[in-house]
């Protein structure tokens, strides 16, 4: 897809999307999440450019991994991640054709 097509499907302009991308402009959360469901990513292969974790972790996993990414951060960092974390949730519940759990 290109630029001009992301911007216009995001609903925002070629310029602010180029911004964006050269680093003299940030994502809000809704746009990340608007841009990743256009190119049919999740927020986190945008974020980190890796895709999430194949297989299901459990739950032991899961709290485990939480603990560590939270370990070493400032509240507000830790506040922007727990946005983030419920973004890709409502973006993965939202997504056409997910598997049900």
């Amino acid at each position: 897809m290109r630029q001009y097509e992301l911007a216009k499907q995001a609903g925002i302009s070629v310029q602010y999307m180029s911004a964006v991308e050269s680093g003299h402009r940030r994502f809000s959360l809704e746009l990340l999440t608007s841009v990743a469901r256009e190119l049919h990513v999740t927020p986190d292969e945008i974020l980190f450019g890796t895709p999430p974790k194949a297989g299901r972790m459990t739950a032991d996993e899961t709290e485990k991994e939480i603990q560590n990414l939270f370990l070493d951060t400032s509240p507000a960092e830790a506040a922007f991640l727990i946005k983030v974390l419920r973004a890709s949730k409502e973006y993965i519940r939202e997504k056409p054709g997910k598997a049900k759990n």
